[in-house]
């Protein structure tokens, strides 16, 4: 029996989550292995630019990070690698003018799963 094409795409899509709150990576973590996505995980900056390396699907940062500012981390990604999507995750509004996708803290699973699936439309 061959899966959904849906099922398939989400098997596929490598998602880098970078959060230094462990309850709140471990619970996102849950979530995301749970919508079926392949998760590698982080709690620093300098933990998140090595696993960039394997370039994820999606990348997923908290916004206030030990080591460094999750928007200077996503600009650091997006000039290595323009076509990644970077879902920032902040407890703050958005930034006027930031470029990225704002996911906004405390989120749900379906605020999650959105956030996710705007990452995933075409440009």
């Amino acid at each position: 029996m061959t899966a959904p094409a849906a099922s398939h795409q989400k098997a596929a899509t490598r998602i880098l989550l970078v959060e230094d709150d462990v309850f709140v990576r471990l619970m996102t973590f849950d979530l995301l292995v749970d919508f079926g996505y392949e998760v590698v995980e982080a709690s620093t900056g300098a933990e998140a630019r090595e696993l960039f390396a394997n370039r994820p699907d999606i990348v997923i940062t908290d916004i206030n990070l030990p080591d460094i500012h999750g928007l200077d981390l996503a600009s650091e990604f997006r000039a290595m690698a323009p076509g990644v999507p970077i879902i920032i995750a902040s407890g703050n509004a958005a930034a006027p003018g930031v470029s990225y996708i704002w996911l906004q803290k405390p989120f749900r699973s379906t605020g999650l799963q959105d956030a996710i699936t705007r990452a995933l439309l075409p440009e």
